[in-house]
């Protein structure tokens, strides 16, 4: 069992996680909640104990992105080993998350939140999720060309054809191109939707992608591959995203640099040099050469 601290104060009344969307009720359970402050105000150390290594630390982040990760790994993923406390059961966790290579890190990431969540499922994770969540994804994963009238009325594209900017939807966690997005389509009676059909010429489109058992690396490679299959002449991308498709948007934006520099750089390749990354390395390598040779 571990034992999690942090600088803040807790919170008695959280909002359910995001993370239980469209799953079972019951299957995400939030067992205990806290609203950090930063490490220079005078708040009080708090501690979240008995947690089991298989339990999910839900981070909100100042400007809404929302990371998830097991108890066992926030060391590992979340924590500079300088920020590191001594070696035991007890997890030290910063008001600000330093993510990227020290070297080129300018600032931290401010955390506004945190929830420690309970999963009650049976089976494997990946498997549970692909089934309860991933396998209601209708349409399933893919680039879909958006209706003006109906946001789920998602059709396939064989071609991307024209010329002018292009629009893509990219959805969040547990969730899918309507479910982050539909809104658009009701905001003042419909209007509003229709000013981005006609500013973009009709071309809008949405990114279905799974959330849960593929990373936003995986997810950014399958659509940078899409698009340079369906893309005969060079076009501009507009990315809408939402939470956790702001990842994938990062990840293609990486395409635009303007100088010399690879879209994934070996500082970005540095920070997945462990063996249990080496798939995710391989895929930020190959992305990055898609990106160099895309229209």
């Amino acid at each position: 069992m571990a034992t999690l601290k942090v600088n803040g104060v807790r919170d008695p009344r959280p909002e359910p996680s995001e993370l239980g969307r469209g799953l079972p009720q019951g299957s995400v359970v939030v067992k205990d909640a806290a609203l950090l402050q930063s490490a220079r105000a005078r708040g009080t150390q708090i501690s979240f104990e008995g947690l089991a290594d298989d339990d999910v630390v839900e981070i909100e982040l100042q400007d809404g992105l929302r990371i998830w990760s097991r108890v066992e790994d926030v060391p590992r993923d979340l924590v500079r080993r300088s920020q590191r406390g001594p070696a035991g059961d007890t997890i030290l966790l910063p008001s600000e998350l330093s993510i990227g290579p020290a070297s080129r890190s300018v600032g931290g990431w401010a955390i506004k939140a945190l929830k420690v969540l309970g999963l009650d499922i049976a089976g494997r994770i990946t498997d549970f999720a692909a089934e309860h969540v991933e396998g209601k994804l209708q349409p399933g994963p893919g680039l879909y060309r958006c209706a003006l009238d109906d946001p789920a009325a998602l059709q396939p594209v064989s071609s991307l054809d024209g010329d002018g900017a292009i629009l893509i939807f990219l959805h969040g966690t547990a969730s899918s191109a309507s479910g982050s997005f539909g809104e658009l389509w009701k905001a003042r009676a419909g209007t509003l939707i229709k000013s981005l059909f006609e500013t973009y010429r009709n071309q809008v489109f949405a990114y279905q992608h799974r959330t849960l058992t593929k990373s936003p690396i995986d997810n950014a490679l399958t659509l940078a591959k899409e698009l340079k299959k369906l893309l005969h002449a060079d076009r501009e991308l507009h990315l809408v995203s939402h939470s956790r498709g702001g990842l994938i948007g990062e990840l293609l934006a990486r395409g635009t640099r303007a100088d010399d520099e690879a879209p994934i750089t070996e500082d970005d390749l540095t920070l997945f040099d462990t063996a249990d990354r080496s798939d995710e390395r391989e895929a930020l390598q190959e992305l990055s050469e898609v990106l160099k040779g895309s229209r």
